[in-house]
């Protein structure tokens, strides 16, 4: 397994401090995350996290990352998608069904981050479950 993945949440903390904070969470020789944001989608951040190869230490690196993100949210809601493809996916858009899961579930194979995960399809991760982390 070797891709992306790419959280989404709403913050008033400065995308810079963002970045400095994920970086320090999601470290290893090749590791690499991004903070940006779209200007036709106000008040949304996205954190995409590159590559994920399986090491067990990913999953310990990516909570991290994920209370992190929970804690500095607005409305603590962080939106996961398994790959980068389909980042920014619009709420409004009438075909479009977010799922809650759990932050467990992500490292399941039929959530965890993969080449070949090129869904159109974006979950909420459950409050409760991060917090349980």
């Amino acid at each position: 397994m070797s891709d992306n993945a790419t959280l989404e949440f709403e913050s008033s903390v400065d995308k810079e401090k963002i970045q400095s904070e994920v970086s320090k969470k999601w470290k290893r020789l090749g590791y690499k995350s991004y903070v940006y944001t779209y200007p036709e989608i106000p008040n949304k951040v996205f954190c995409t996290l590159d590559y994920f190869f399986g090491y067990s230490d990913e999953v310990a690196m990516f909570n991290e990352v994920l209370k992190y993100l929970r804690s500095i949210a607005k409305d603590g809601k962080v939106f996961y998608y398994r790959c980068d493809d389909f980042a920014p996916i619009i709420e409004s858009e009438p075909h479009m069904q977010i799922l809650e899961i759990n932050a467990e579930d992500i490292f399941t194979p039929e959530l965890s981050p993969s080449i070949g995960a090129s869904m159109a399809r974006k979950y909420l991760v459950s409050i409760e479950s991060i917090d349980a982390l």
